[in-house]
């Protein structure tokens, strides 16, 4: 019985040209979604209200600036 033989397949991204595609960086969605990320945010979420069923879950925010 002959032994198989591997055929190694190359992973290598050379064949796609990435010039053509932007990264997060140069999309204005991804930028002002990471400038949000990064403050504090000023809603809490009630954790005594939280609620579960079978399909979702439910709790109250407030707004720590307005109460």
């Amino acid at each position: 019985m002959e032994a198989a033989v591997k055929e190694e397949i190359s992973l290598e991204d050379e064949a796609v040209d990435k010039n053509i595609f932007r990264d997060c960086n140069k999309i204005a969605f991804y930028r002002r979604q990471k400038q949000w990320l990064s403050k504090k945010s000023t809603y809490q979420a009630l954790l005594d209200s939280v609620t579960t069923d079978e399909d979702s879950t439910r709790f109250q925010i407030i707004n720590e600036a307005s109460k």
